[in-house]
């Protein structure tokens, strides 16, 4: 078997033609033509659709066809839900277990994300703003969290991808990054709730799904 034919390594790159925006949102993925394109036979190929198909960003069809995945307002919401738990849990636990290099570290991303939306690198706002609650969540200690922050990853970073019209103001949204760690640094829980409930809430739709009580 050729490097080219390992399934991990296709899995990568039709990965990278998704996240690049080479395949469009909703676009059909043929398995033959991808074949071609990537010097393999098919069995790779549909092996690593299957596995895109897990990550939730694929969309696996009855006639064996696969599409780039196309999230709902109702899928949004529901990542965003699930998203707002985790983080405002992994939020608290970090304010118990975490490090002043942690802390540090978290703004060192902080300050990546902004970089990249200042210099229109969109790619490194995306992955730096990931990687940031990812961080969020391994401060945590808690490996549960962490993994289930894990494994939606690649779905945030698709969303990012996707829905880059989402915040109105992205320099305000950035800039609750910043706050966010000051806020965990001076252990303020309260005010750490409130910046991470409008940092979600805000980009996933969750003030249209819930009354404002449910969100303080």
């Amino acid at each position: 078997m050729s490097k080219q034919q390992n399934p991990p390594l296709v899995y990568e790159q039709i990965l990278e033609r998704i996240m690049n925006g080479t395949f469009a949102v909703g676009e059909r993925i043929p398995e033959s033509r991808l074949a071609v394109m990537l010097h393999v036979s098919r069995s790779p190929v549909h092996t690593a659709l299957l596995q895109l198909a897990q990550d939730g960003l694929v969309t696996l069809c009855p006639n064996s066809s696969a599409h780039v995945a196309c999230y709902s307002t109702q899928d949004l919401q529901d990542i965003g839900t699930l998203r707002l738990s985790l983080d405002d849990m992994a939020i608290r636990l970090a304010m118990l277990h975490g490090s002043r290099s942690d802390f540090l570290a978290l703004q060192k991303l902080a300050e990546t994300c902004a970089q990249g939306m200042r210099t229109g690198n969109n790619r490194l706002r995306r992955n730096a703003d990931c990687d940031f609650h990812l961080l969020l969540a391994k401060i945590s200690q808690n490996h549960l969290l962490f993994n289930f922050q894990t494994e939606l990853y690649k779905r945030v970073n698709f969303i990012l991808l996707t829905h880059q019209n989402a915040v109105v103001n992205c320099t305000a949204h950035i800039q609750e990054h910043f706050e966010l760690v000051d806020a965990i640094m001076q252990h303020d829980t309260a005010l750490a709730h409130h910046i991470i409930t409008h940092h979600l809430a805000s980009f996933y739709y969750l003030e249209n799904l819930y009354p404002p009580e449910f969100l303080l």
